[in-house]
This record gives structure tokens, C-alpha cells and sequence, in this order.
């Protein structure tokens, strides 16, 4: 419930899936940010996560038959039933190389993966946050994203975080790419605080 980059938030239950980093990093970030809001890490009862790092993570993933049809596989049952227990309001899911199985130039593939995010969002009644890392084009050209259109297309809103112009050391700055709920923002400059 704590203000976030000067952004008013509502308390909530929250979920993160971390594919990048082990839970020692997840927890020194963690206490980096409870310092930095003057918070005790206790207070954190109403958020989870589920580290897996060098885990396969895939939620769907082509069938053999149809390259355009995607099956759920295991891992994203097991997900499901701790969604279910938690039933948390906001789910990260860190990232999207780590989640999608299908080729991320594949417009078909690719929305319908972002389909069966919209879904498991309503089954939960949760905002979901999808990380993905651009490509040098999408650095280049500053549209922030790789492979095809509908990974902007087939989303609600998209942000994009990138060093500015400047180059300006340990600042970042966070676009809005896309808003269909709200008006786009403009940008959001922040500074790593060490």
C-alpha cells in the first residue's frame, strides 16, 4: 500500500514467478526496497513468490500436431493450484522467454499465449505483469520489444524501461508504450539509490 515512483497503490495480495533469479537475490532486492520504504520484511505476509531460476518454466507450448494449437503443461497446473491458495491480485511473471514455448515472431503464437494470460488473469480476477527482455531492434528503434506486433498488440498496456538519451549514470526511465484503460503517461525518470 505504499507509494510506488510517486504512484498511489492499493494494498494486495501479490505473486511473483521468477526465472531469472535464485531466492537469495529475490530476498536482498526485497529487503533493499523494505529499507528504502521503511518497512519491516514482516509486513510482507501478503506477498509470495516461487523462484525458478534454471527450472523449466513453460506455461503452453505448441502441440506436436498443430504448431498454431498451445496444450498447458504440468508445471502450469502446479502454478494454478498456488494461485488458487493464495489467490493473490497482482501476478508477475518474470519473463516471457522463460514462459512461452512458441516463436516469438509467430503472430498466431503469440496472441494466443497472451489469450491464455488474459484468461488465467480472469480466472484469478488479477492484473498480470509479463517481464520480456527487447531486441537490439527493439533497443534501437525504441519500440521496446521483440519479435512480432502482437506482443503490443494482443496487451492492455505495455511499459518499457530504458536508460534516457542522456545516458545519465543509475537512471532509468519508464514509458508508456500503451494504455486502452487510461491515458498514456508520458514517462516516469527514476534513480538507482544505492
Amino acid at each position: 500500500g505504499k507509494p510506488w515512483l510517486g504512484l498511489e497503490t492499493e494494498k494486495g495480495r501479490c505473486f511473483g514467478l521468477f526465472c531469472e533469479d535464485e531466492e537469495s537475490i529475490l530476498h536482498h532486492r526485497q529487503l533493499g526496497i523494505c529499507s528504502v520504504l521503511g518497512v519491516e520484511a514482516s509486513v510482507l505476509s501478503d506477498m509470495a513468490f516461487m523462484d525458478r531460476a534454471g527450472e523449466d518454466s513453460v506455461f503452453f507450448g505448441p502441440t506436436v500436431e498443430n504448431t498454431y494449437e498451445f496444450d498447458f503443461t504440468e508445471f502450469y497446473y502446479r502454478l494454478c493450484k498456488v494461485l488458487r491458495a493464495l489467490r493473490p491480485c497482482l501476478i508477475i511473471v518474470d519473463t516471457a522467454a522463460d514462459t512461452f514455448a512458441g516463436n516469438e515472431n509467430n503472430r498466431s503464437q503469440v496472441r494466443n499465449f497472451v489469450r491464455q494470460l488474459r484468461k488465467l488473469s480472469y480466472d484469478f480476477d488479477a492484473a498480470i505483469v509479463l517481464c520480456a527482455h527487447p531486441s537490439v531492434e527493439g533497443i534501437s528503434s525504441g519500440r521496446g520489444f521483440s519479435g512480432s506486433t502482437a506482443w503490443h498488440n494482443s496487451v492492455r498496456s505495455r511499459l518499457y524501461l530504458t536508460k534516457p538519451d542522456d545516458d545519465e549514470e543509475d537512471v532509468r526511465v519508464i514509458k508508456a508504450m500503451k494504455a486502452n484503460y487510461g491515458p498514456i503517461a508520458g514517462e516516469i525518470r527514476c534513480k538507482y539509490d544505492k
